[in-house]
C-alpha cells in the first residue's frame, strides 16, 4: 500500500530533497489502513469511511474485535439464563422447550470458543496466508456464529412457552432485547457481523410473539419499533470505529514525514 503525496505543498523543500540525495518517491508504507484505492481525495478533504475502503488488514483487526464480543456473549448467555431456570424450577414447571434451547447454548459455547481457537492459530500464520485470504475464510464464519447468537438469545422466551407465567415471559423477551441493545455497540466493530445477529435476532422476536403472547401479541408488536433505534447506534458505533482507523493512518503518514524531514535536516 503506497502512501498519499502531497505535489505542490512545500515546492522549496521538494526541490530540496533530490539535492540532498533523498529519494523522493513515495515509499513502502508497511502499516497502511486504507485501500490505496480508497476516495480520500487530498489530505485537507474529508475521508469517505466504510467497510469497504478499509484495507484487509484493517478489516481483519476490526472482525477479531466483533469475533471476541460474539465468544463472549455466547458464554455469558447460558449464565443470563440461570434466574429464569430458577422462577420455572421453583414454579414446578421445565417446559421442554428449555432443555431444548439449554442444550443448544451449551453447544454453542462449546463451538465459538473451539472456532476461536482456530482463529488464533490462524492469525499467527497470517503472514503466509495474508490478510486478504484470511478475511474471505473467516468472515463467513463468524458471521454464521454471530446469526445462531442472535437466534438463540431471542427464543429464550419461545422455549419457555405460552403456558408459563405472564411475568416471566416478559422477563425473558425485556432482557433477550437488552443484549441486543447492548451489542449495538460492543459487536459493532464489523457491522458486516453485527447485522447478521442483528436480523436474527429480530426476525426470531418478531415471529416468537404471537406465539409466547397469544392473547397481547398486538401490543407488544410495536416494542419492535425499537429494534430500529438499536440498529442506527450500530452504525454510529461502527463509524467511531473506522474514525480511528483513519486517524491511526494519518498519525502514522504524518510521523513518517515527520521523520524523513528531520532526517534531510541532520
Amino acid at each position: 500500500m503506497r502512501s498519499q503525496s502531497c505535489p505542490g505543498r512545500c515546492p522549496t523543500y521538494s526541490q530540496a530533497l533530490p539535492r540532498a540525495g533523498v529519494n523522493t518517491q513515495p515509499s513502502q508504507s508497511r502499516g497502511c489502513l486504507v485501500r490505496e484505492d480508497a476516495n480520500i481525495g487530498p489530505m485537507n478533504s474529508e475521508r469517505v469511511l466504510s467497510w469497504d475502503t478499509l484495507a484487509p488488514a484493517a478489516q481483519l483487526q476490526l472482525l477479531g474485535n466483533s469475533f471476541m464480543r460474539v465468544r463472549d456473549g455466547c458464554t455469558v448467555m447460558p449464565l443470563l439464563g440461570l434466574p429464569g431456570l430458577a422462577w420455572l424450577y421453583s414454579l414446578g414447571l421445565w417446559p421442554p422447550g428449555i432443555t431444548l434451547w439449554w442444550g443448544a447454548s451449551l453447544l454453542l459455547v462449546g463451538a465459538v470458543w473451539g472456532v476461536w481457537g482456530l482463529w488464533q492459530r490462524a492469525l499467527k500464520q497470517r503472514d503466509s496466508h495474508g490478510a486478504a485470504t484470511l478475511l474471505a475464510v473467516w468472515l463467513p464464519r463468524v458471521q454464521a456464529l454471530a446469526a445462531l447468537y442472535g437466534a438463540l438469545v431471542m427464543s429464550s422466551a419461545a422455549s419457555a412457552g405460552p403456558d408459563t407465567p405472564f411475568e416471566l415471559r416478559v422477563v425473558f423477551i425485556c432482557g433477550s432485547t437488552l443484549v441486543v441493545s447492548a451489542h449495538a455497540a460492543h459487536q459493532s466493530a464489523a457491522l458486516v457481523v453485527f447485522k447478521r445477529f442483528f436480523f436474527t435476532s429480530y426476525a426470531v422476536s418478531l415471529l416468537s410473539v404471537p406465539y409466547v403472547f397469544p392473547d397481547h401479541w398486538p401490543y407488544l408488536l410495536p416494542m419492535h419499533l425499537a429494534f430500529g433505534v438499536f440498529f442506527r447506534n450500530a452504525s454510529i458505533s461502527h463509524q467511531f470505529f473506522l474514525s480511528n482507523v483513519d486517524l491511526t493512518e494519518r498519525f502514522r503518514a504524518a510521523k513518517g514525514e515527520a521523520e524523513q524531514a528531520l532526517a534531510v535536516k541532520n
